[in-house]
């Protein structure tokens, strides 16, 4: 992730959920983001196949 999006996640967090948000913002975005890249990927790639 850009450098900026690190900060303003770890802000985030710690906005709403003080010291324990900054710890596990960046985290939970990583996995936030991987899934839906996954997500996306299925969506994208899916095909039925007739016989």
């Amino acid at each position: 992730m850009h450098p900026i999006i690190i900060i303003l996640l770890i802000i985030a967090g710690g906005q709403l959920f003080g010291l324990i948000g900054m710890l596990l913002a960046i985290p939970v975005a990583s996995v936030i983001k991987k899934a839906s890249q996954e997500i996306y990927f299925a969506f994208k790639n899916y095909k039925i196949v007739k016989m």
